[in-house]
């Protein structure tokens, strides 16, 4: 299908070199590109799914379970891809229905030669990359993986020289980790045999071991939340301590990040899909880690904001679930004109540096009398204790639901970045102010220089 708005045309592809479905059938994958013009990138994105089905749910592993999961991220929830697309990339994403956490190698696997998930991977990255899709790529390859996918983004990432980063939302499972014994059950079904059996087979597909064992050297980010009701937070924690062990902090880069909060759903297991603010403010951060090289820090506003009052988000209406650590900086209307955050950037942004900052933001016309163009908050960028660069918020750009072809327009609305380079001994602060004209919620900070 050719999306007129987009100029960008969704083609589902079957493999035609052995892959097959758990149906016995040609496996598929879904390749959006432009329909004309240059292909500047590719943005491989790996849905999550039930791994390893024991028999209590049938439907939780199935064909029909992968494309859900597939799909809410390709045109329900995703703001990635359409990110991607606004830079002229193409997406490519592999169905898996095997629930084998994307490690199946097909007829070399050792343990069951029924499942395919590395193998399609590996046959849908050639296809994109090579003559048979008809375009010429020039531009990076980056992974997404959400869930059990983060452990096929993880594992692109270490085995395919073309996968430059990637991004983990939600994952990886460490492995080697027993204190979730029911995972260590699912694994024995797709790797074989026990992990204190077969160490090196483990190892060799484990994130977190690839990490510690120098293989796994790609800028990589995680993005977990203590809070989640399907992954452990000690696996999240695994990956940090792996990054913190096996990164050089001046050379390699690696971003982690607890979002600590009750959302989105029922899991909490999801942090950066949702299209909808605040995720995708997540999201819009996260690409320019990707695609930018940037060094990413979130930083809890009520960390920065002096004297201004904190407190717990409103109680009714979905974005308050999605607060981390619960808290937010509360500015209450009528107040007039105010400062509610002032905060030197990270200690990693020096002399040189180009920092940005995206303030997290939410707003409510208590009234019901604001136009979209009304003013109801100022970003700035203070130098040397003298305005560097100043940008004022209207009401409808935070309060619009986004189409998606506005979507970079809502999230850029709230990102501030200081003119030039940074000079040598300067005081710099990002703030935050008021105009006293409509309640408003400021949650966090995220700082990417």
């Amino acid at each position: 299908s050719t999306w007129a708005s987009t100029g960008y045309r969704s083609e589902v592809w079957v493999d035609t070199t052995g892959v097959l479905g758990v149906d016995g059938q040609p496996a598929s994958f879904t390749w959006i590109r432009p329909v004309e013009g240059p292909v500047t990138g590719v943005l491989l994105y790996l849905h999550g799914s039930t791994a390893a089905d024991d028999g209590t749910d049938p439907s939780a592993c199935s064909v029909e379970a992968a494309q859900t999961a597939q799909l809410r991220f390709l045109v329900g929830w995703g703001t990635a891809p359409y990110l991607a697309m606004e830079r002229g990339m193409a997406v490519l994403s592999p169905l898996d229905a095997w629930c084998d956490v994307w490690l199946g190698r097909g007829p070399e696997d050792p343990v069951d030669s029924s499942h395919y998930g590395w193998r399609l991977i590996e046959r849908s990255l050639d296809w994109a990359l090579g003559p048979e899709s008809g375009v010429d790529v020039d531009g990076p390859v980056v992974a997404w993986g959400t869930s059990t996918g983060s452990v096929g983004a993880a594992l692109a990432a270490a085995r395919r020289d073309e996968v430059i980063s990637a991004v983990l939302d939600s994952g990886p499972i460490d492995f080697e980790d027993r204190s979730q014994l029911d995972f260590a059950a699912v694994l024995r079904h797709v790797l074989g045999g026990d992990p204190a059996d077969e160490p090196e087979r483990y190892r060799a597909s484990s994130p977190v071991a690839l990490i510690e064992d120098g293989v796994l050297t790609k800028p990589l980010f995680e993005a977990t939340n203590a809070y989640d009701q399907i992954t452990m937070p000690v696996h999240g924690e695994a990956t940090l301590a792996a990054f913190q062990a096996s990164y050089d902090p001046a050379g390699l880069r690696y971003g982690w990040h607890d979002f600590r909060h009750y959302a989105p759903g029922e899991t909490y297991h999801t942090q950066t899909a949702l299209r909808f603010l605040p995720w995708s403010y997540t999201t819009s951060a996260l690409m320019g880690f990707l695609l930018d090289g940037l060094h990413l820090e979130w930083r809890e506003a009520e960390d920065g904001c002096g004297a201004c009052a904190v407190g717990a988000p409103l109680s009714e209406g979905d974005w308050p679930d999605a607060a981390s650590n619960n808290a937010v900086i509360v500015a209450e209307p009528g107040e007039g004109a105010g400062l509610i955050y002032s905060a030197p950037p990270p200690a990693g942004v020096q002399p040189g540096d180009s920092p940005r900052a995206t303030a997290v933001l939410y707003v409510r016309d208590v009234e019901g009398r604001l136009g979209p163009e009304a003013q109801v908050a100022t970003l700035r960028w203070r130098v040397g204790g003298a305005i560097a660069s100043e940008q004022p918020v209207s009401f409808g750009e935070l309060s619009e639901e986004s189409a998606l072809s506005e979507l970079s327009r809502h999230v850029a609305a709230t990102t501030l970045s200081v003119p030039g380079v940074l000079p040598e001994g300067a005081d710099v602060a990002f703030e935050v102010e008021t105009t006293g004209r409509a309640l408003l919620l400021l949650d966090a900070v995220i700082y990417g220089w």
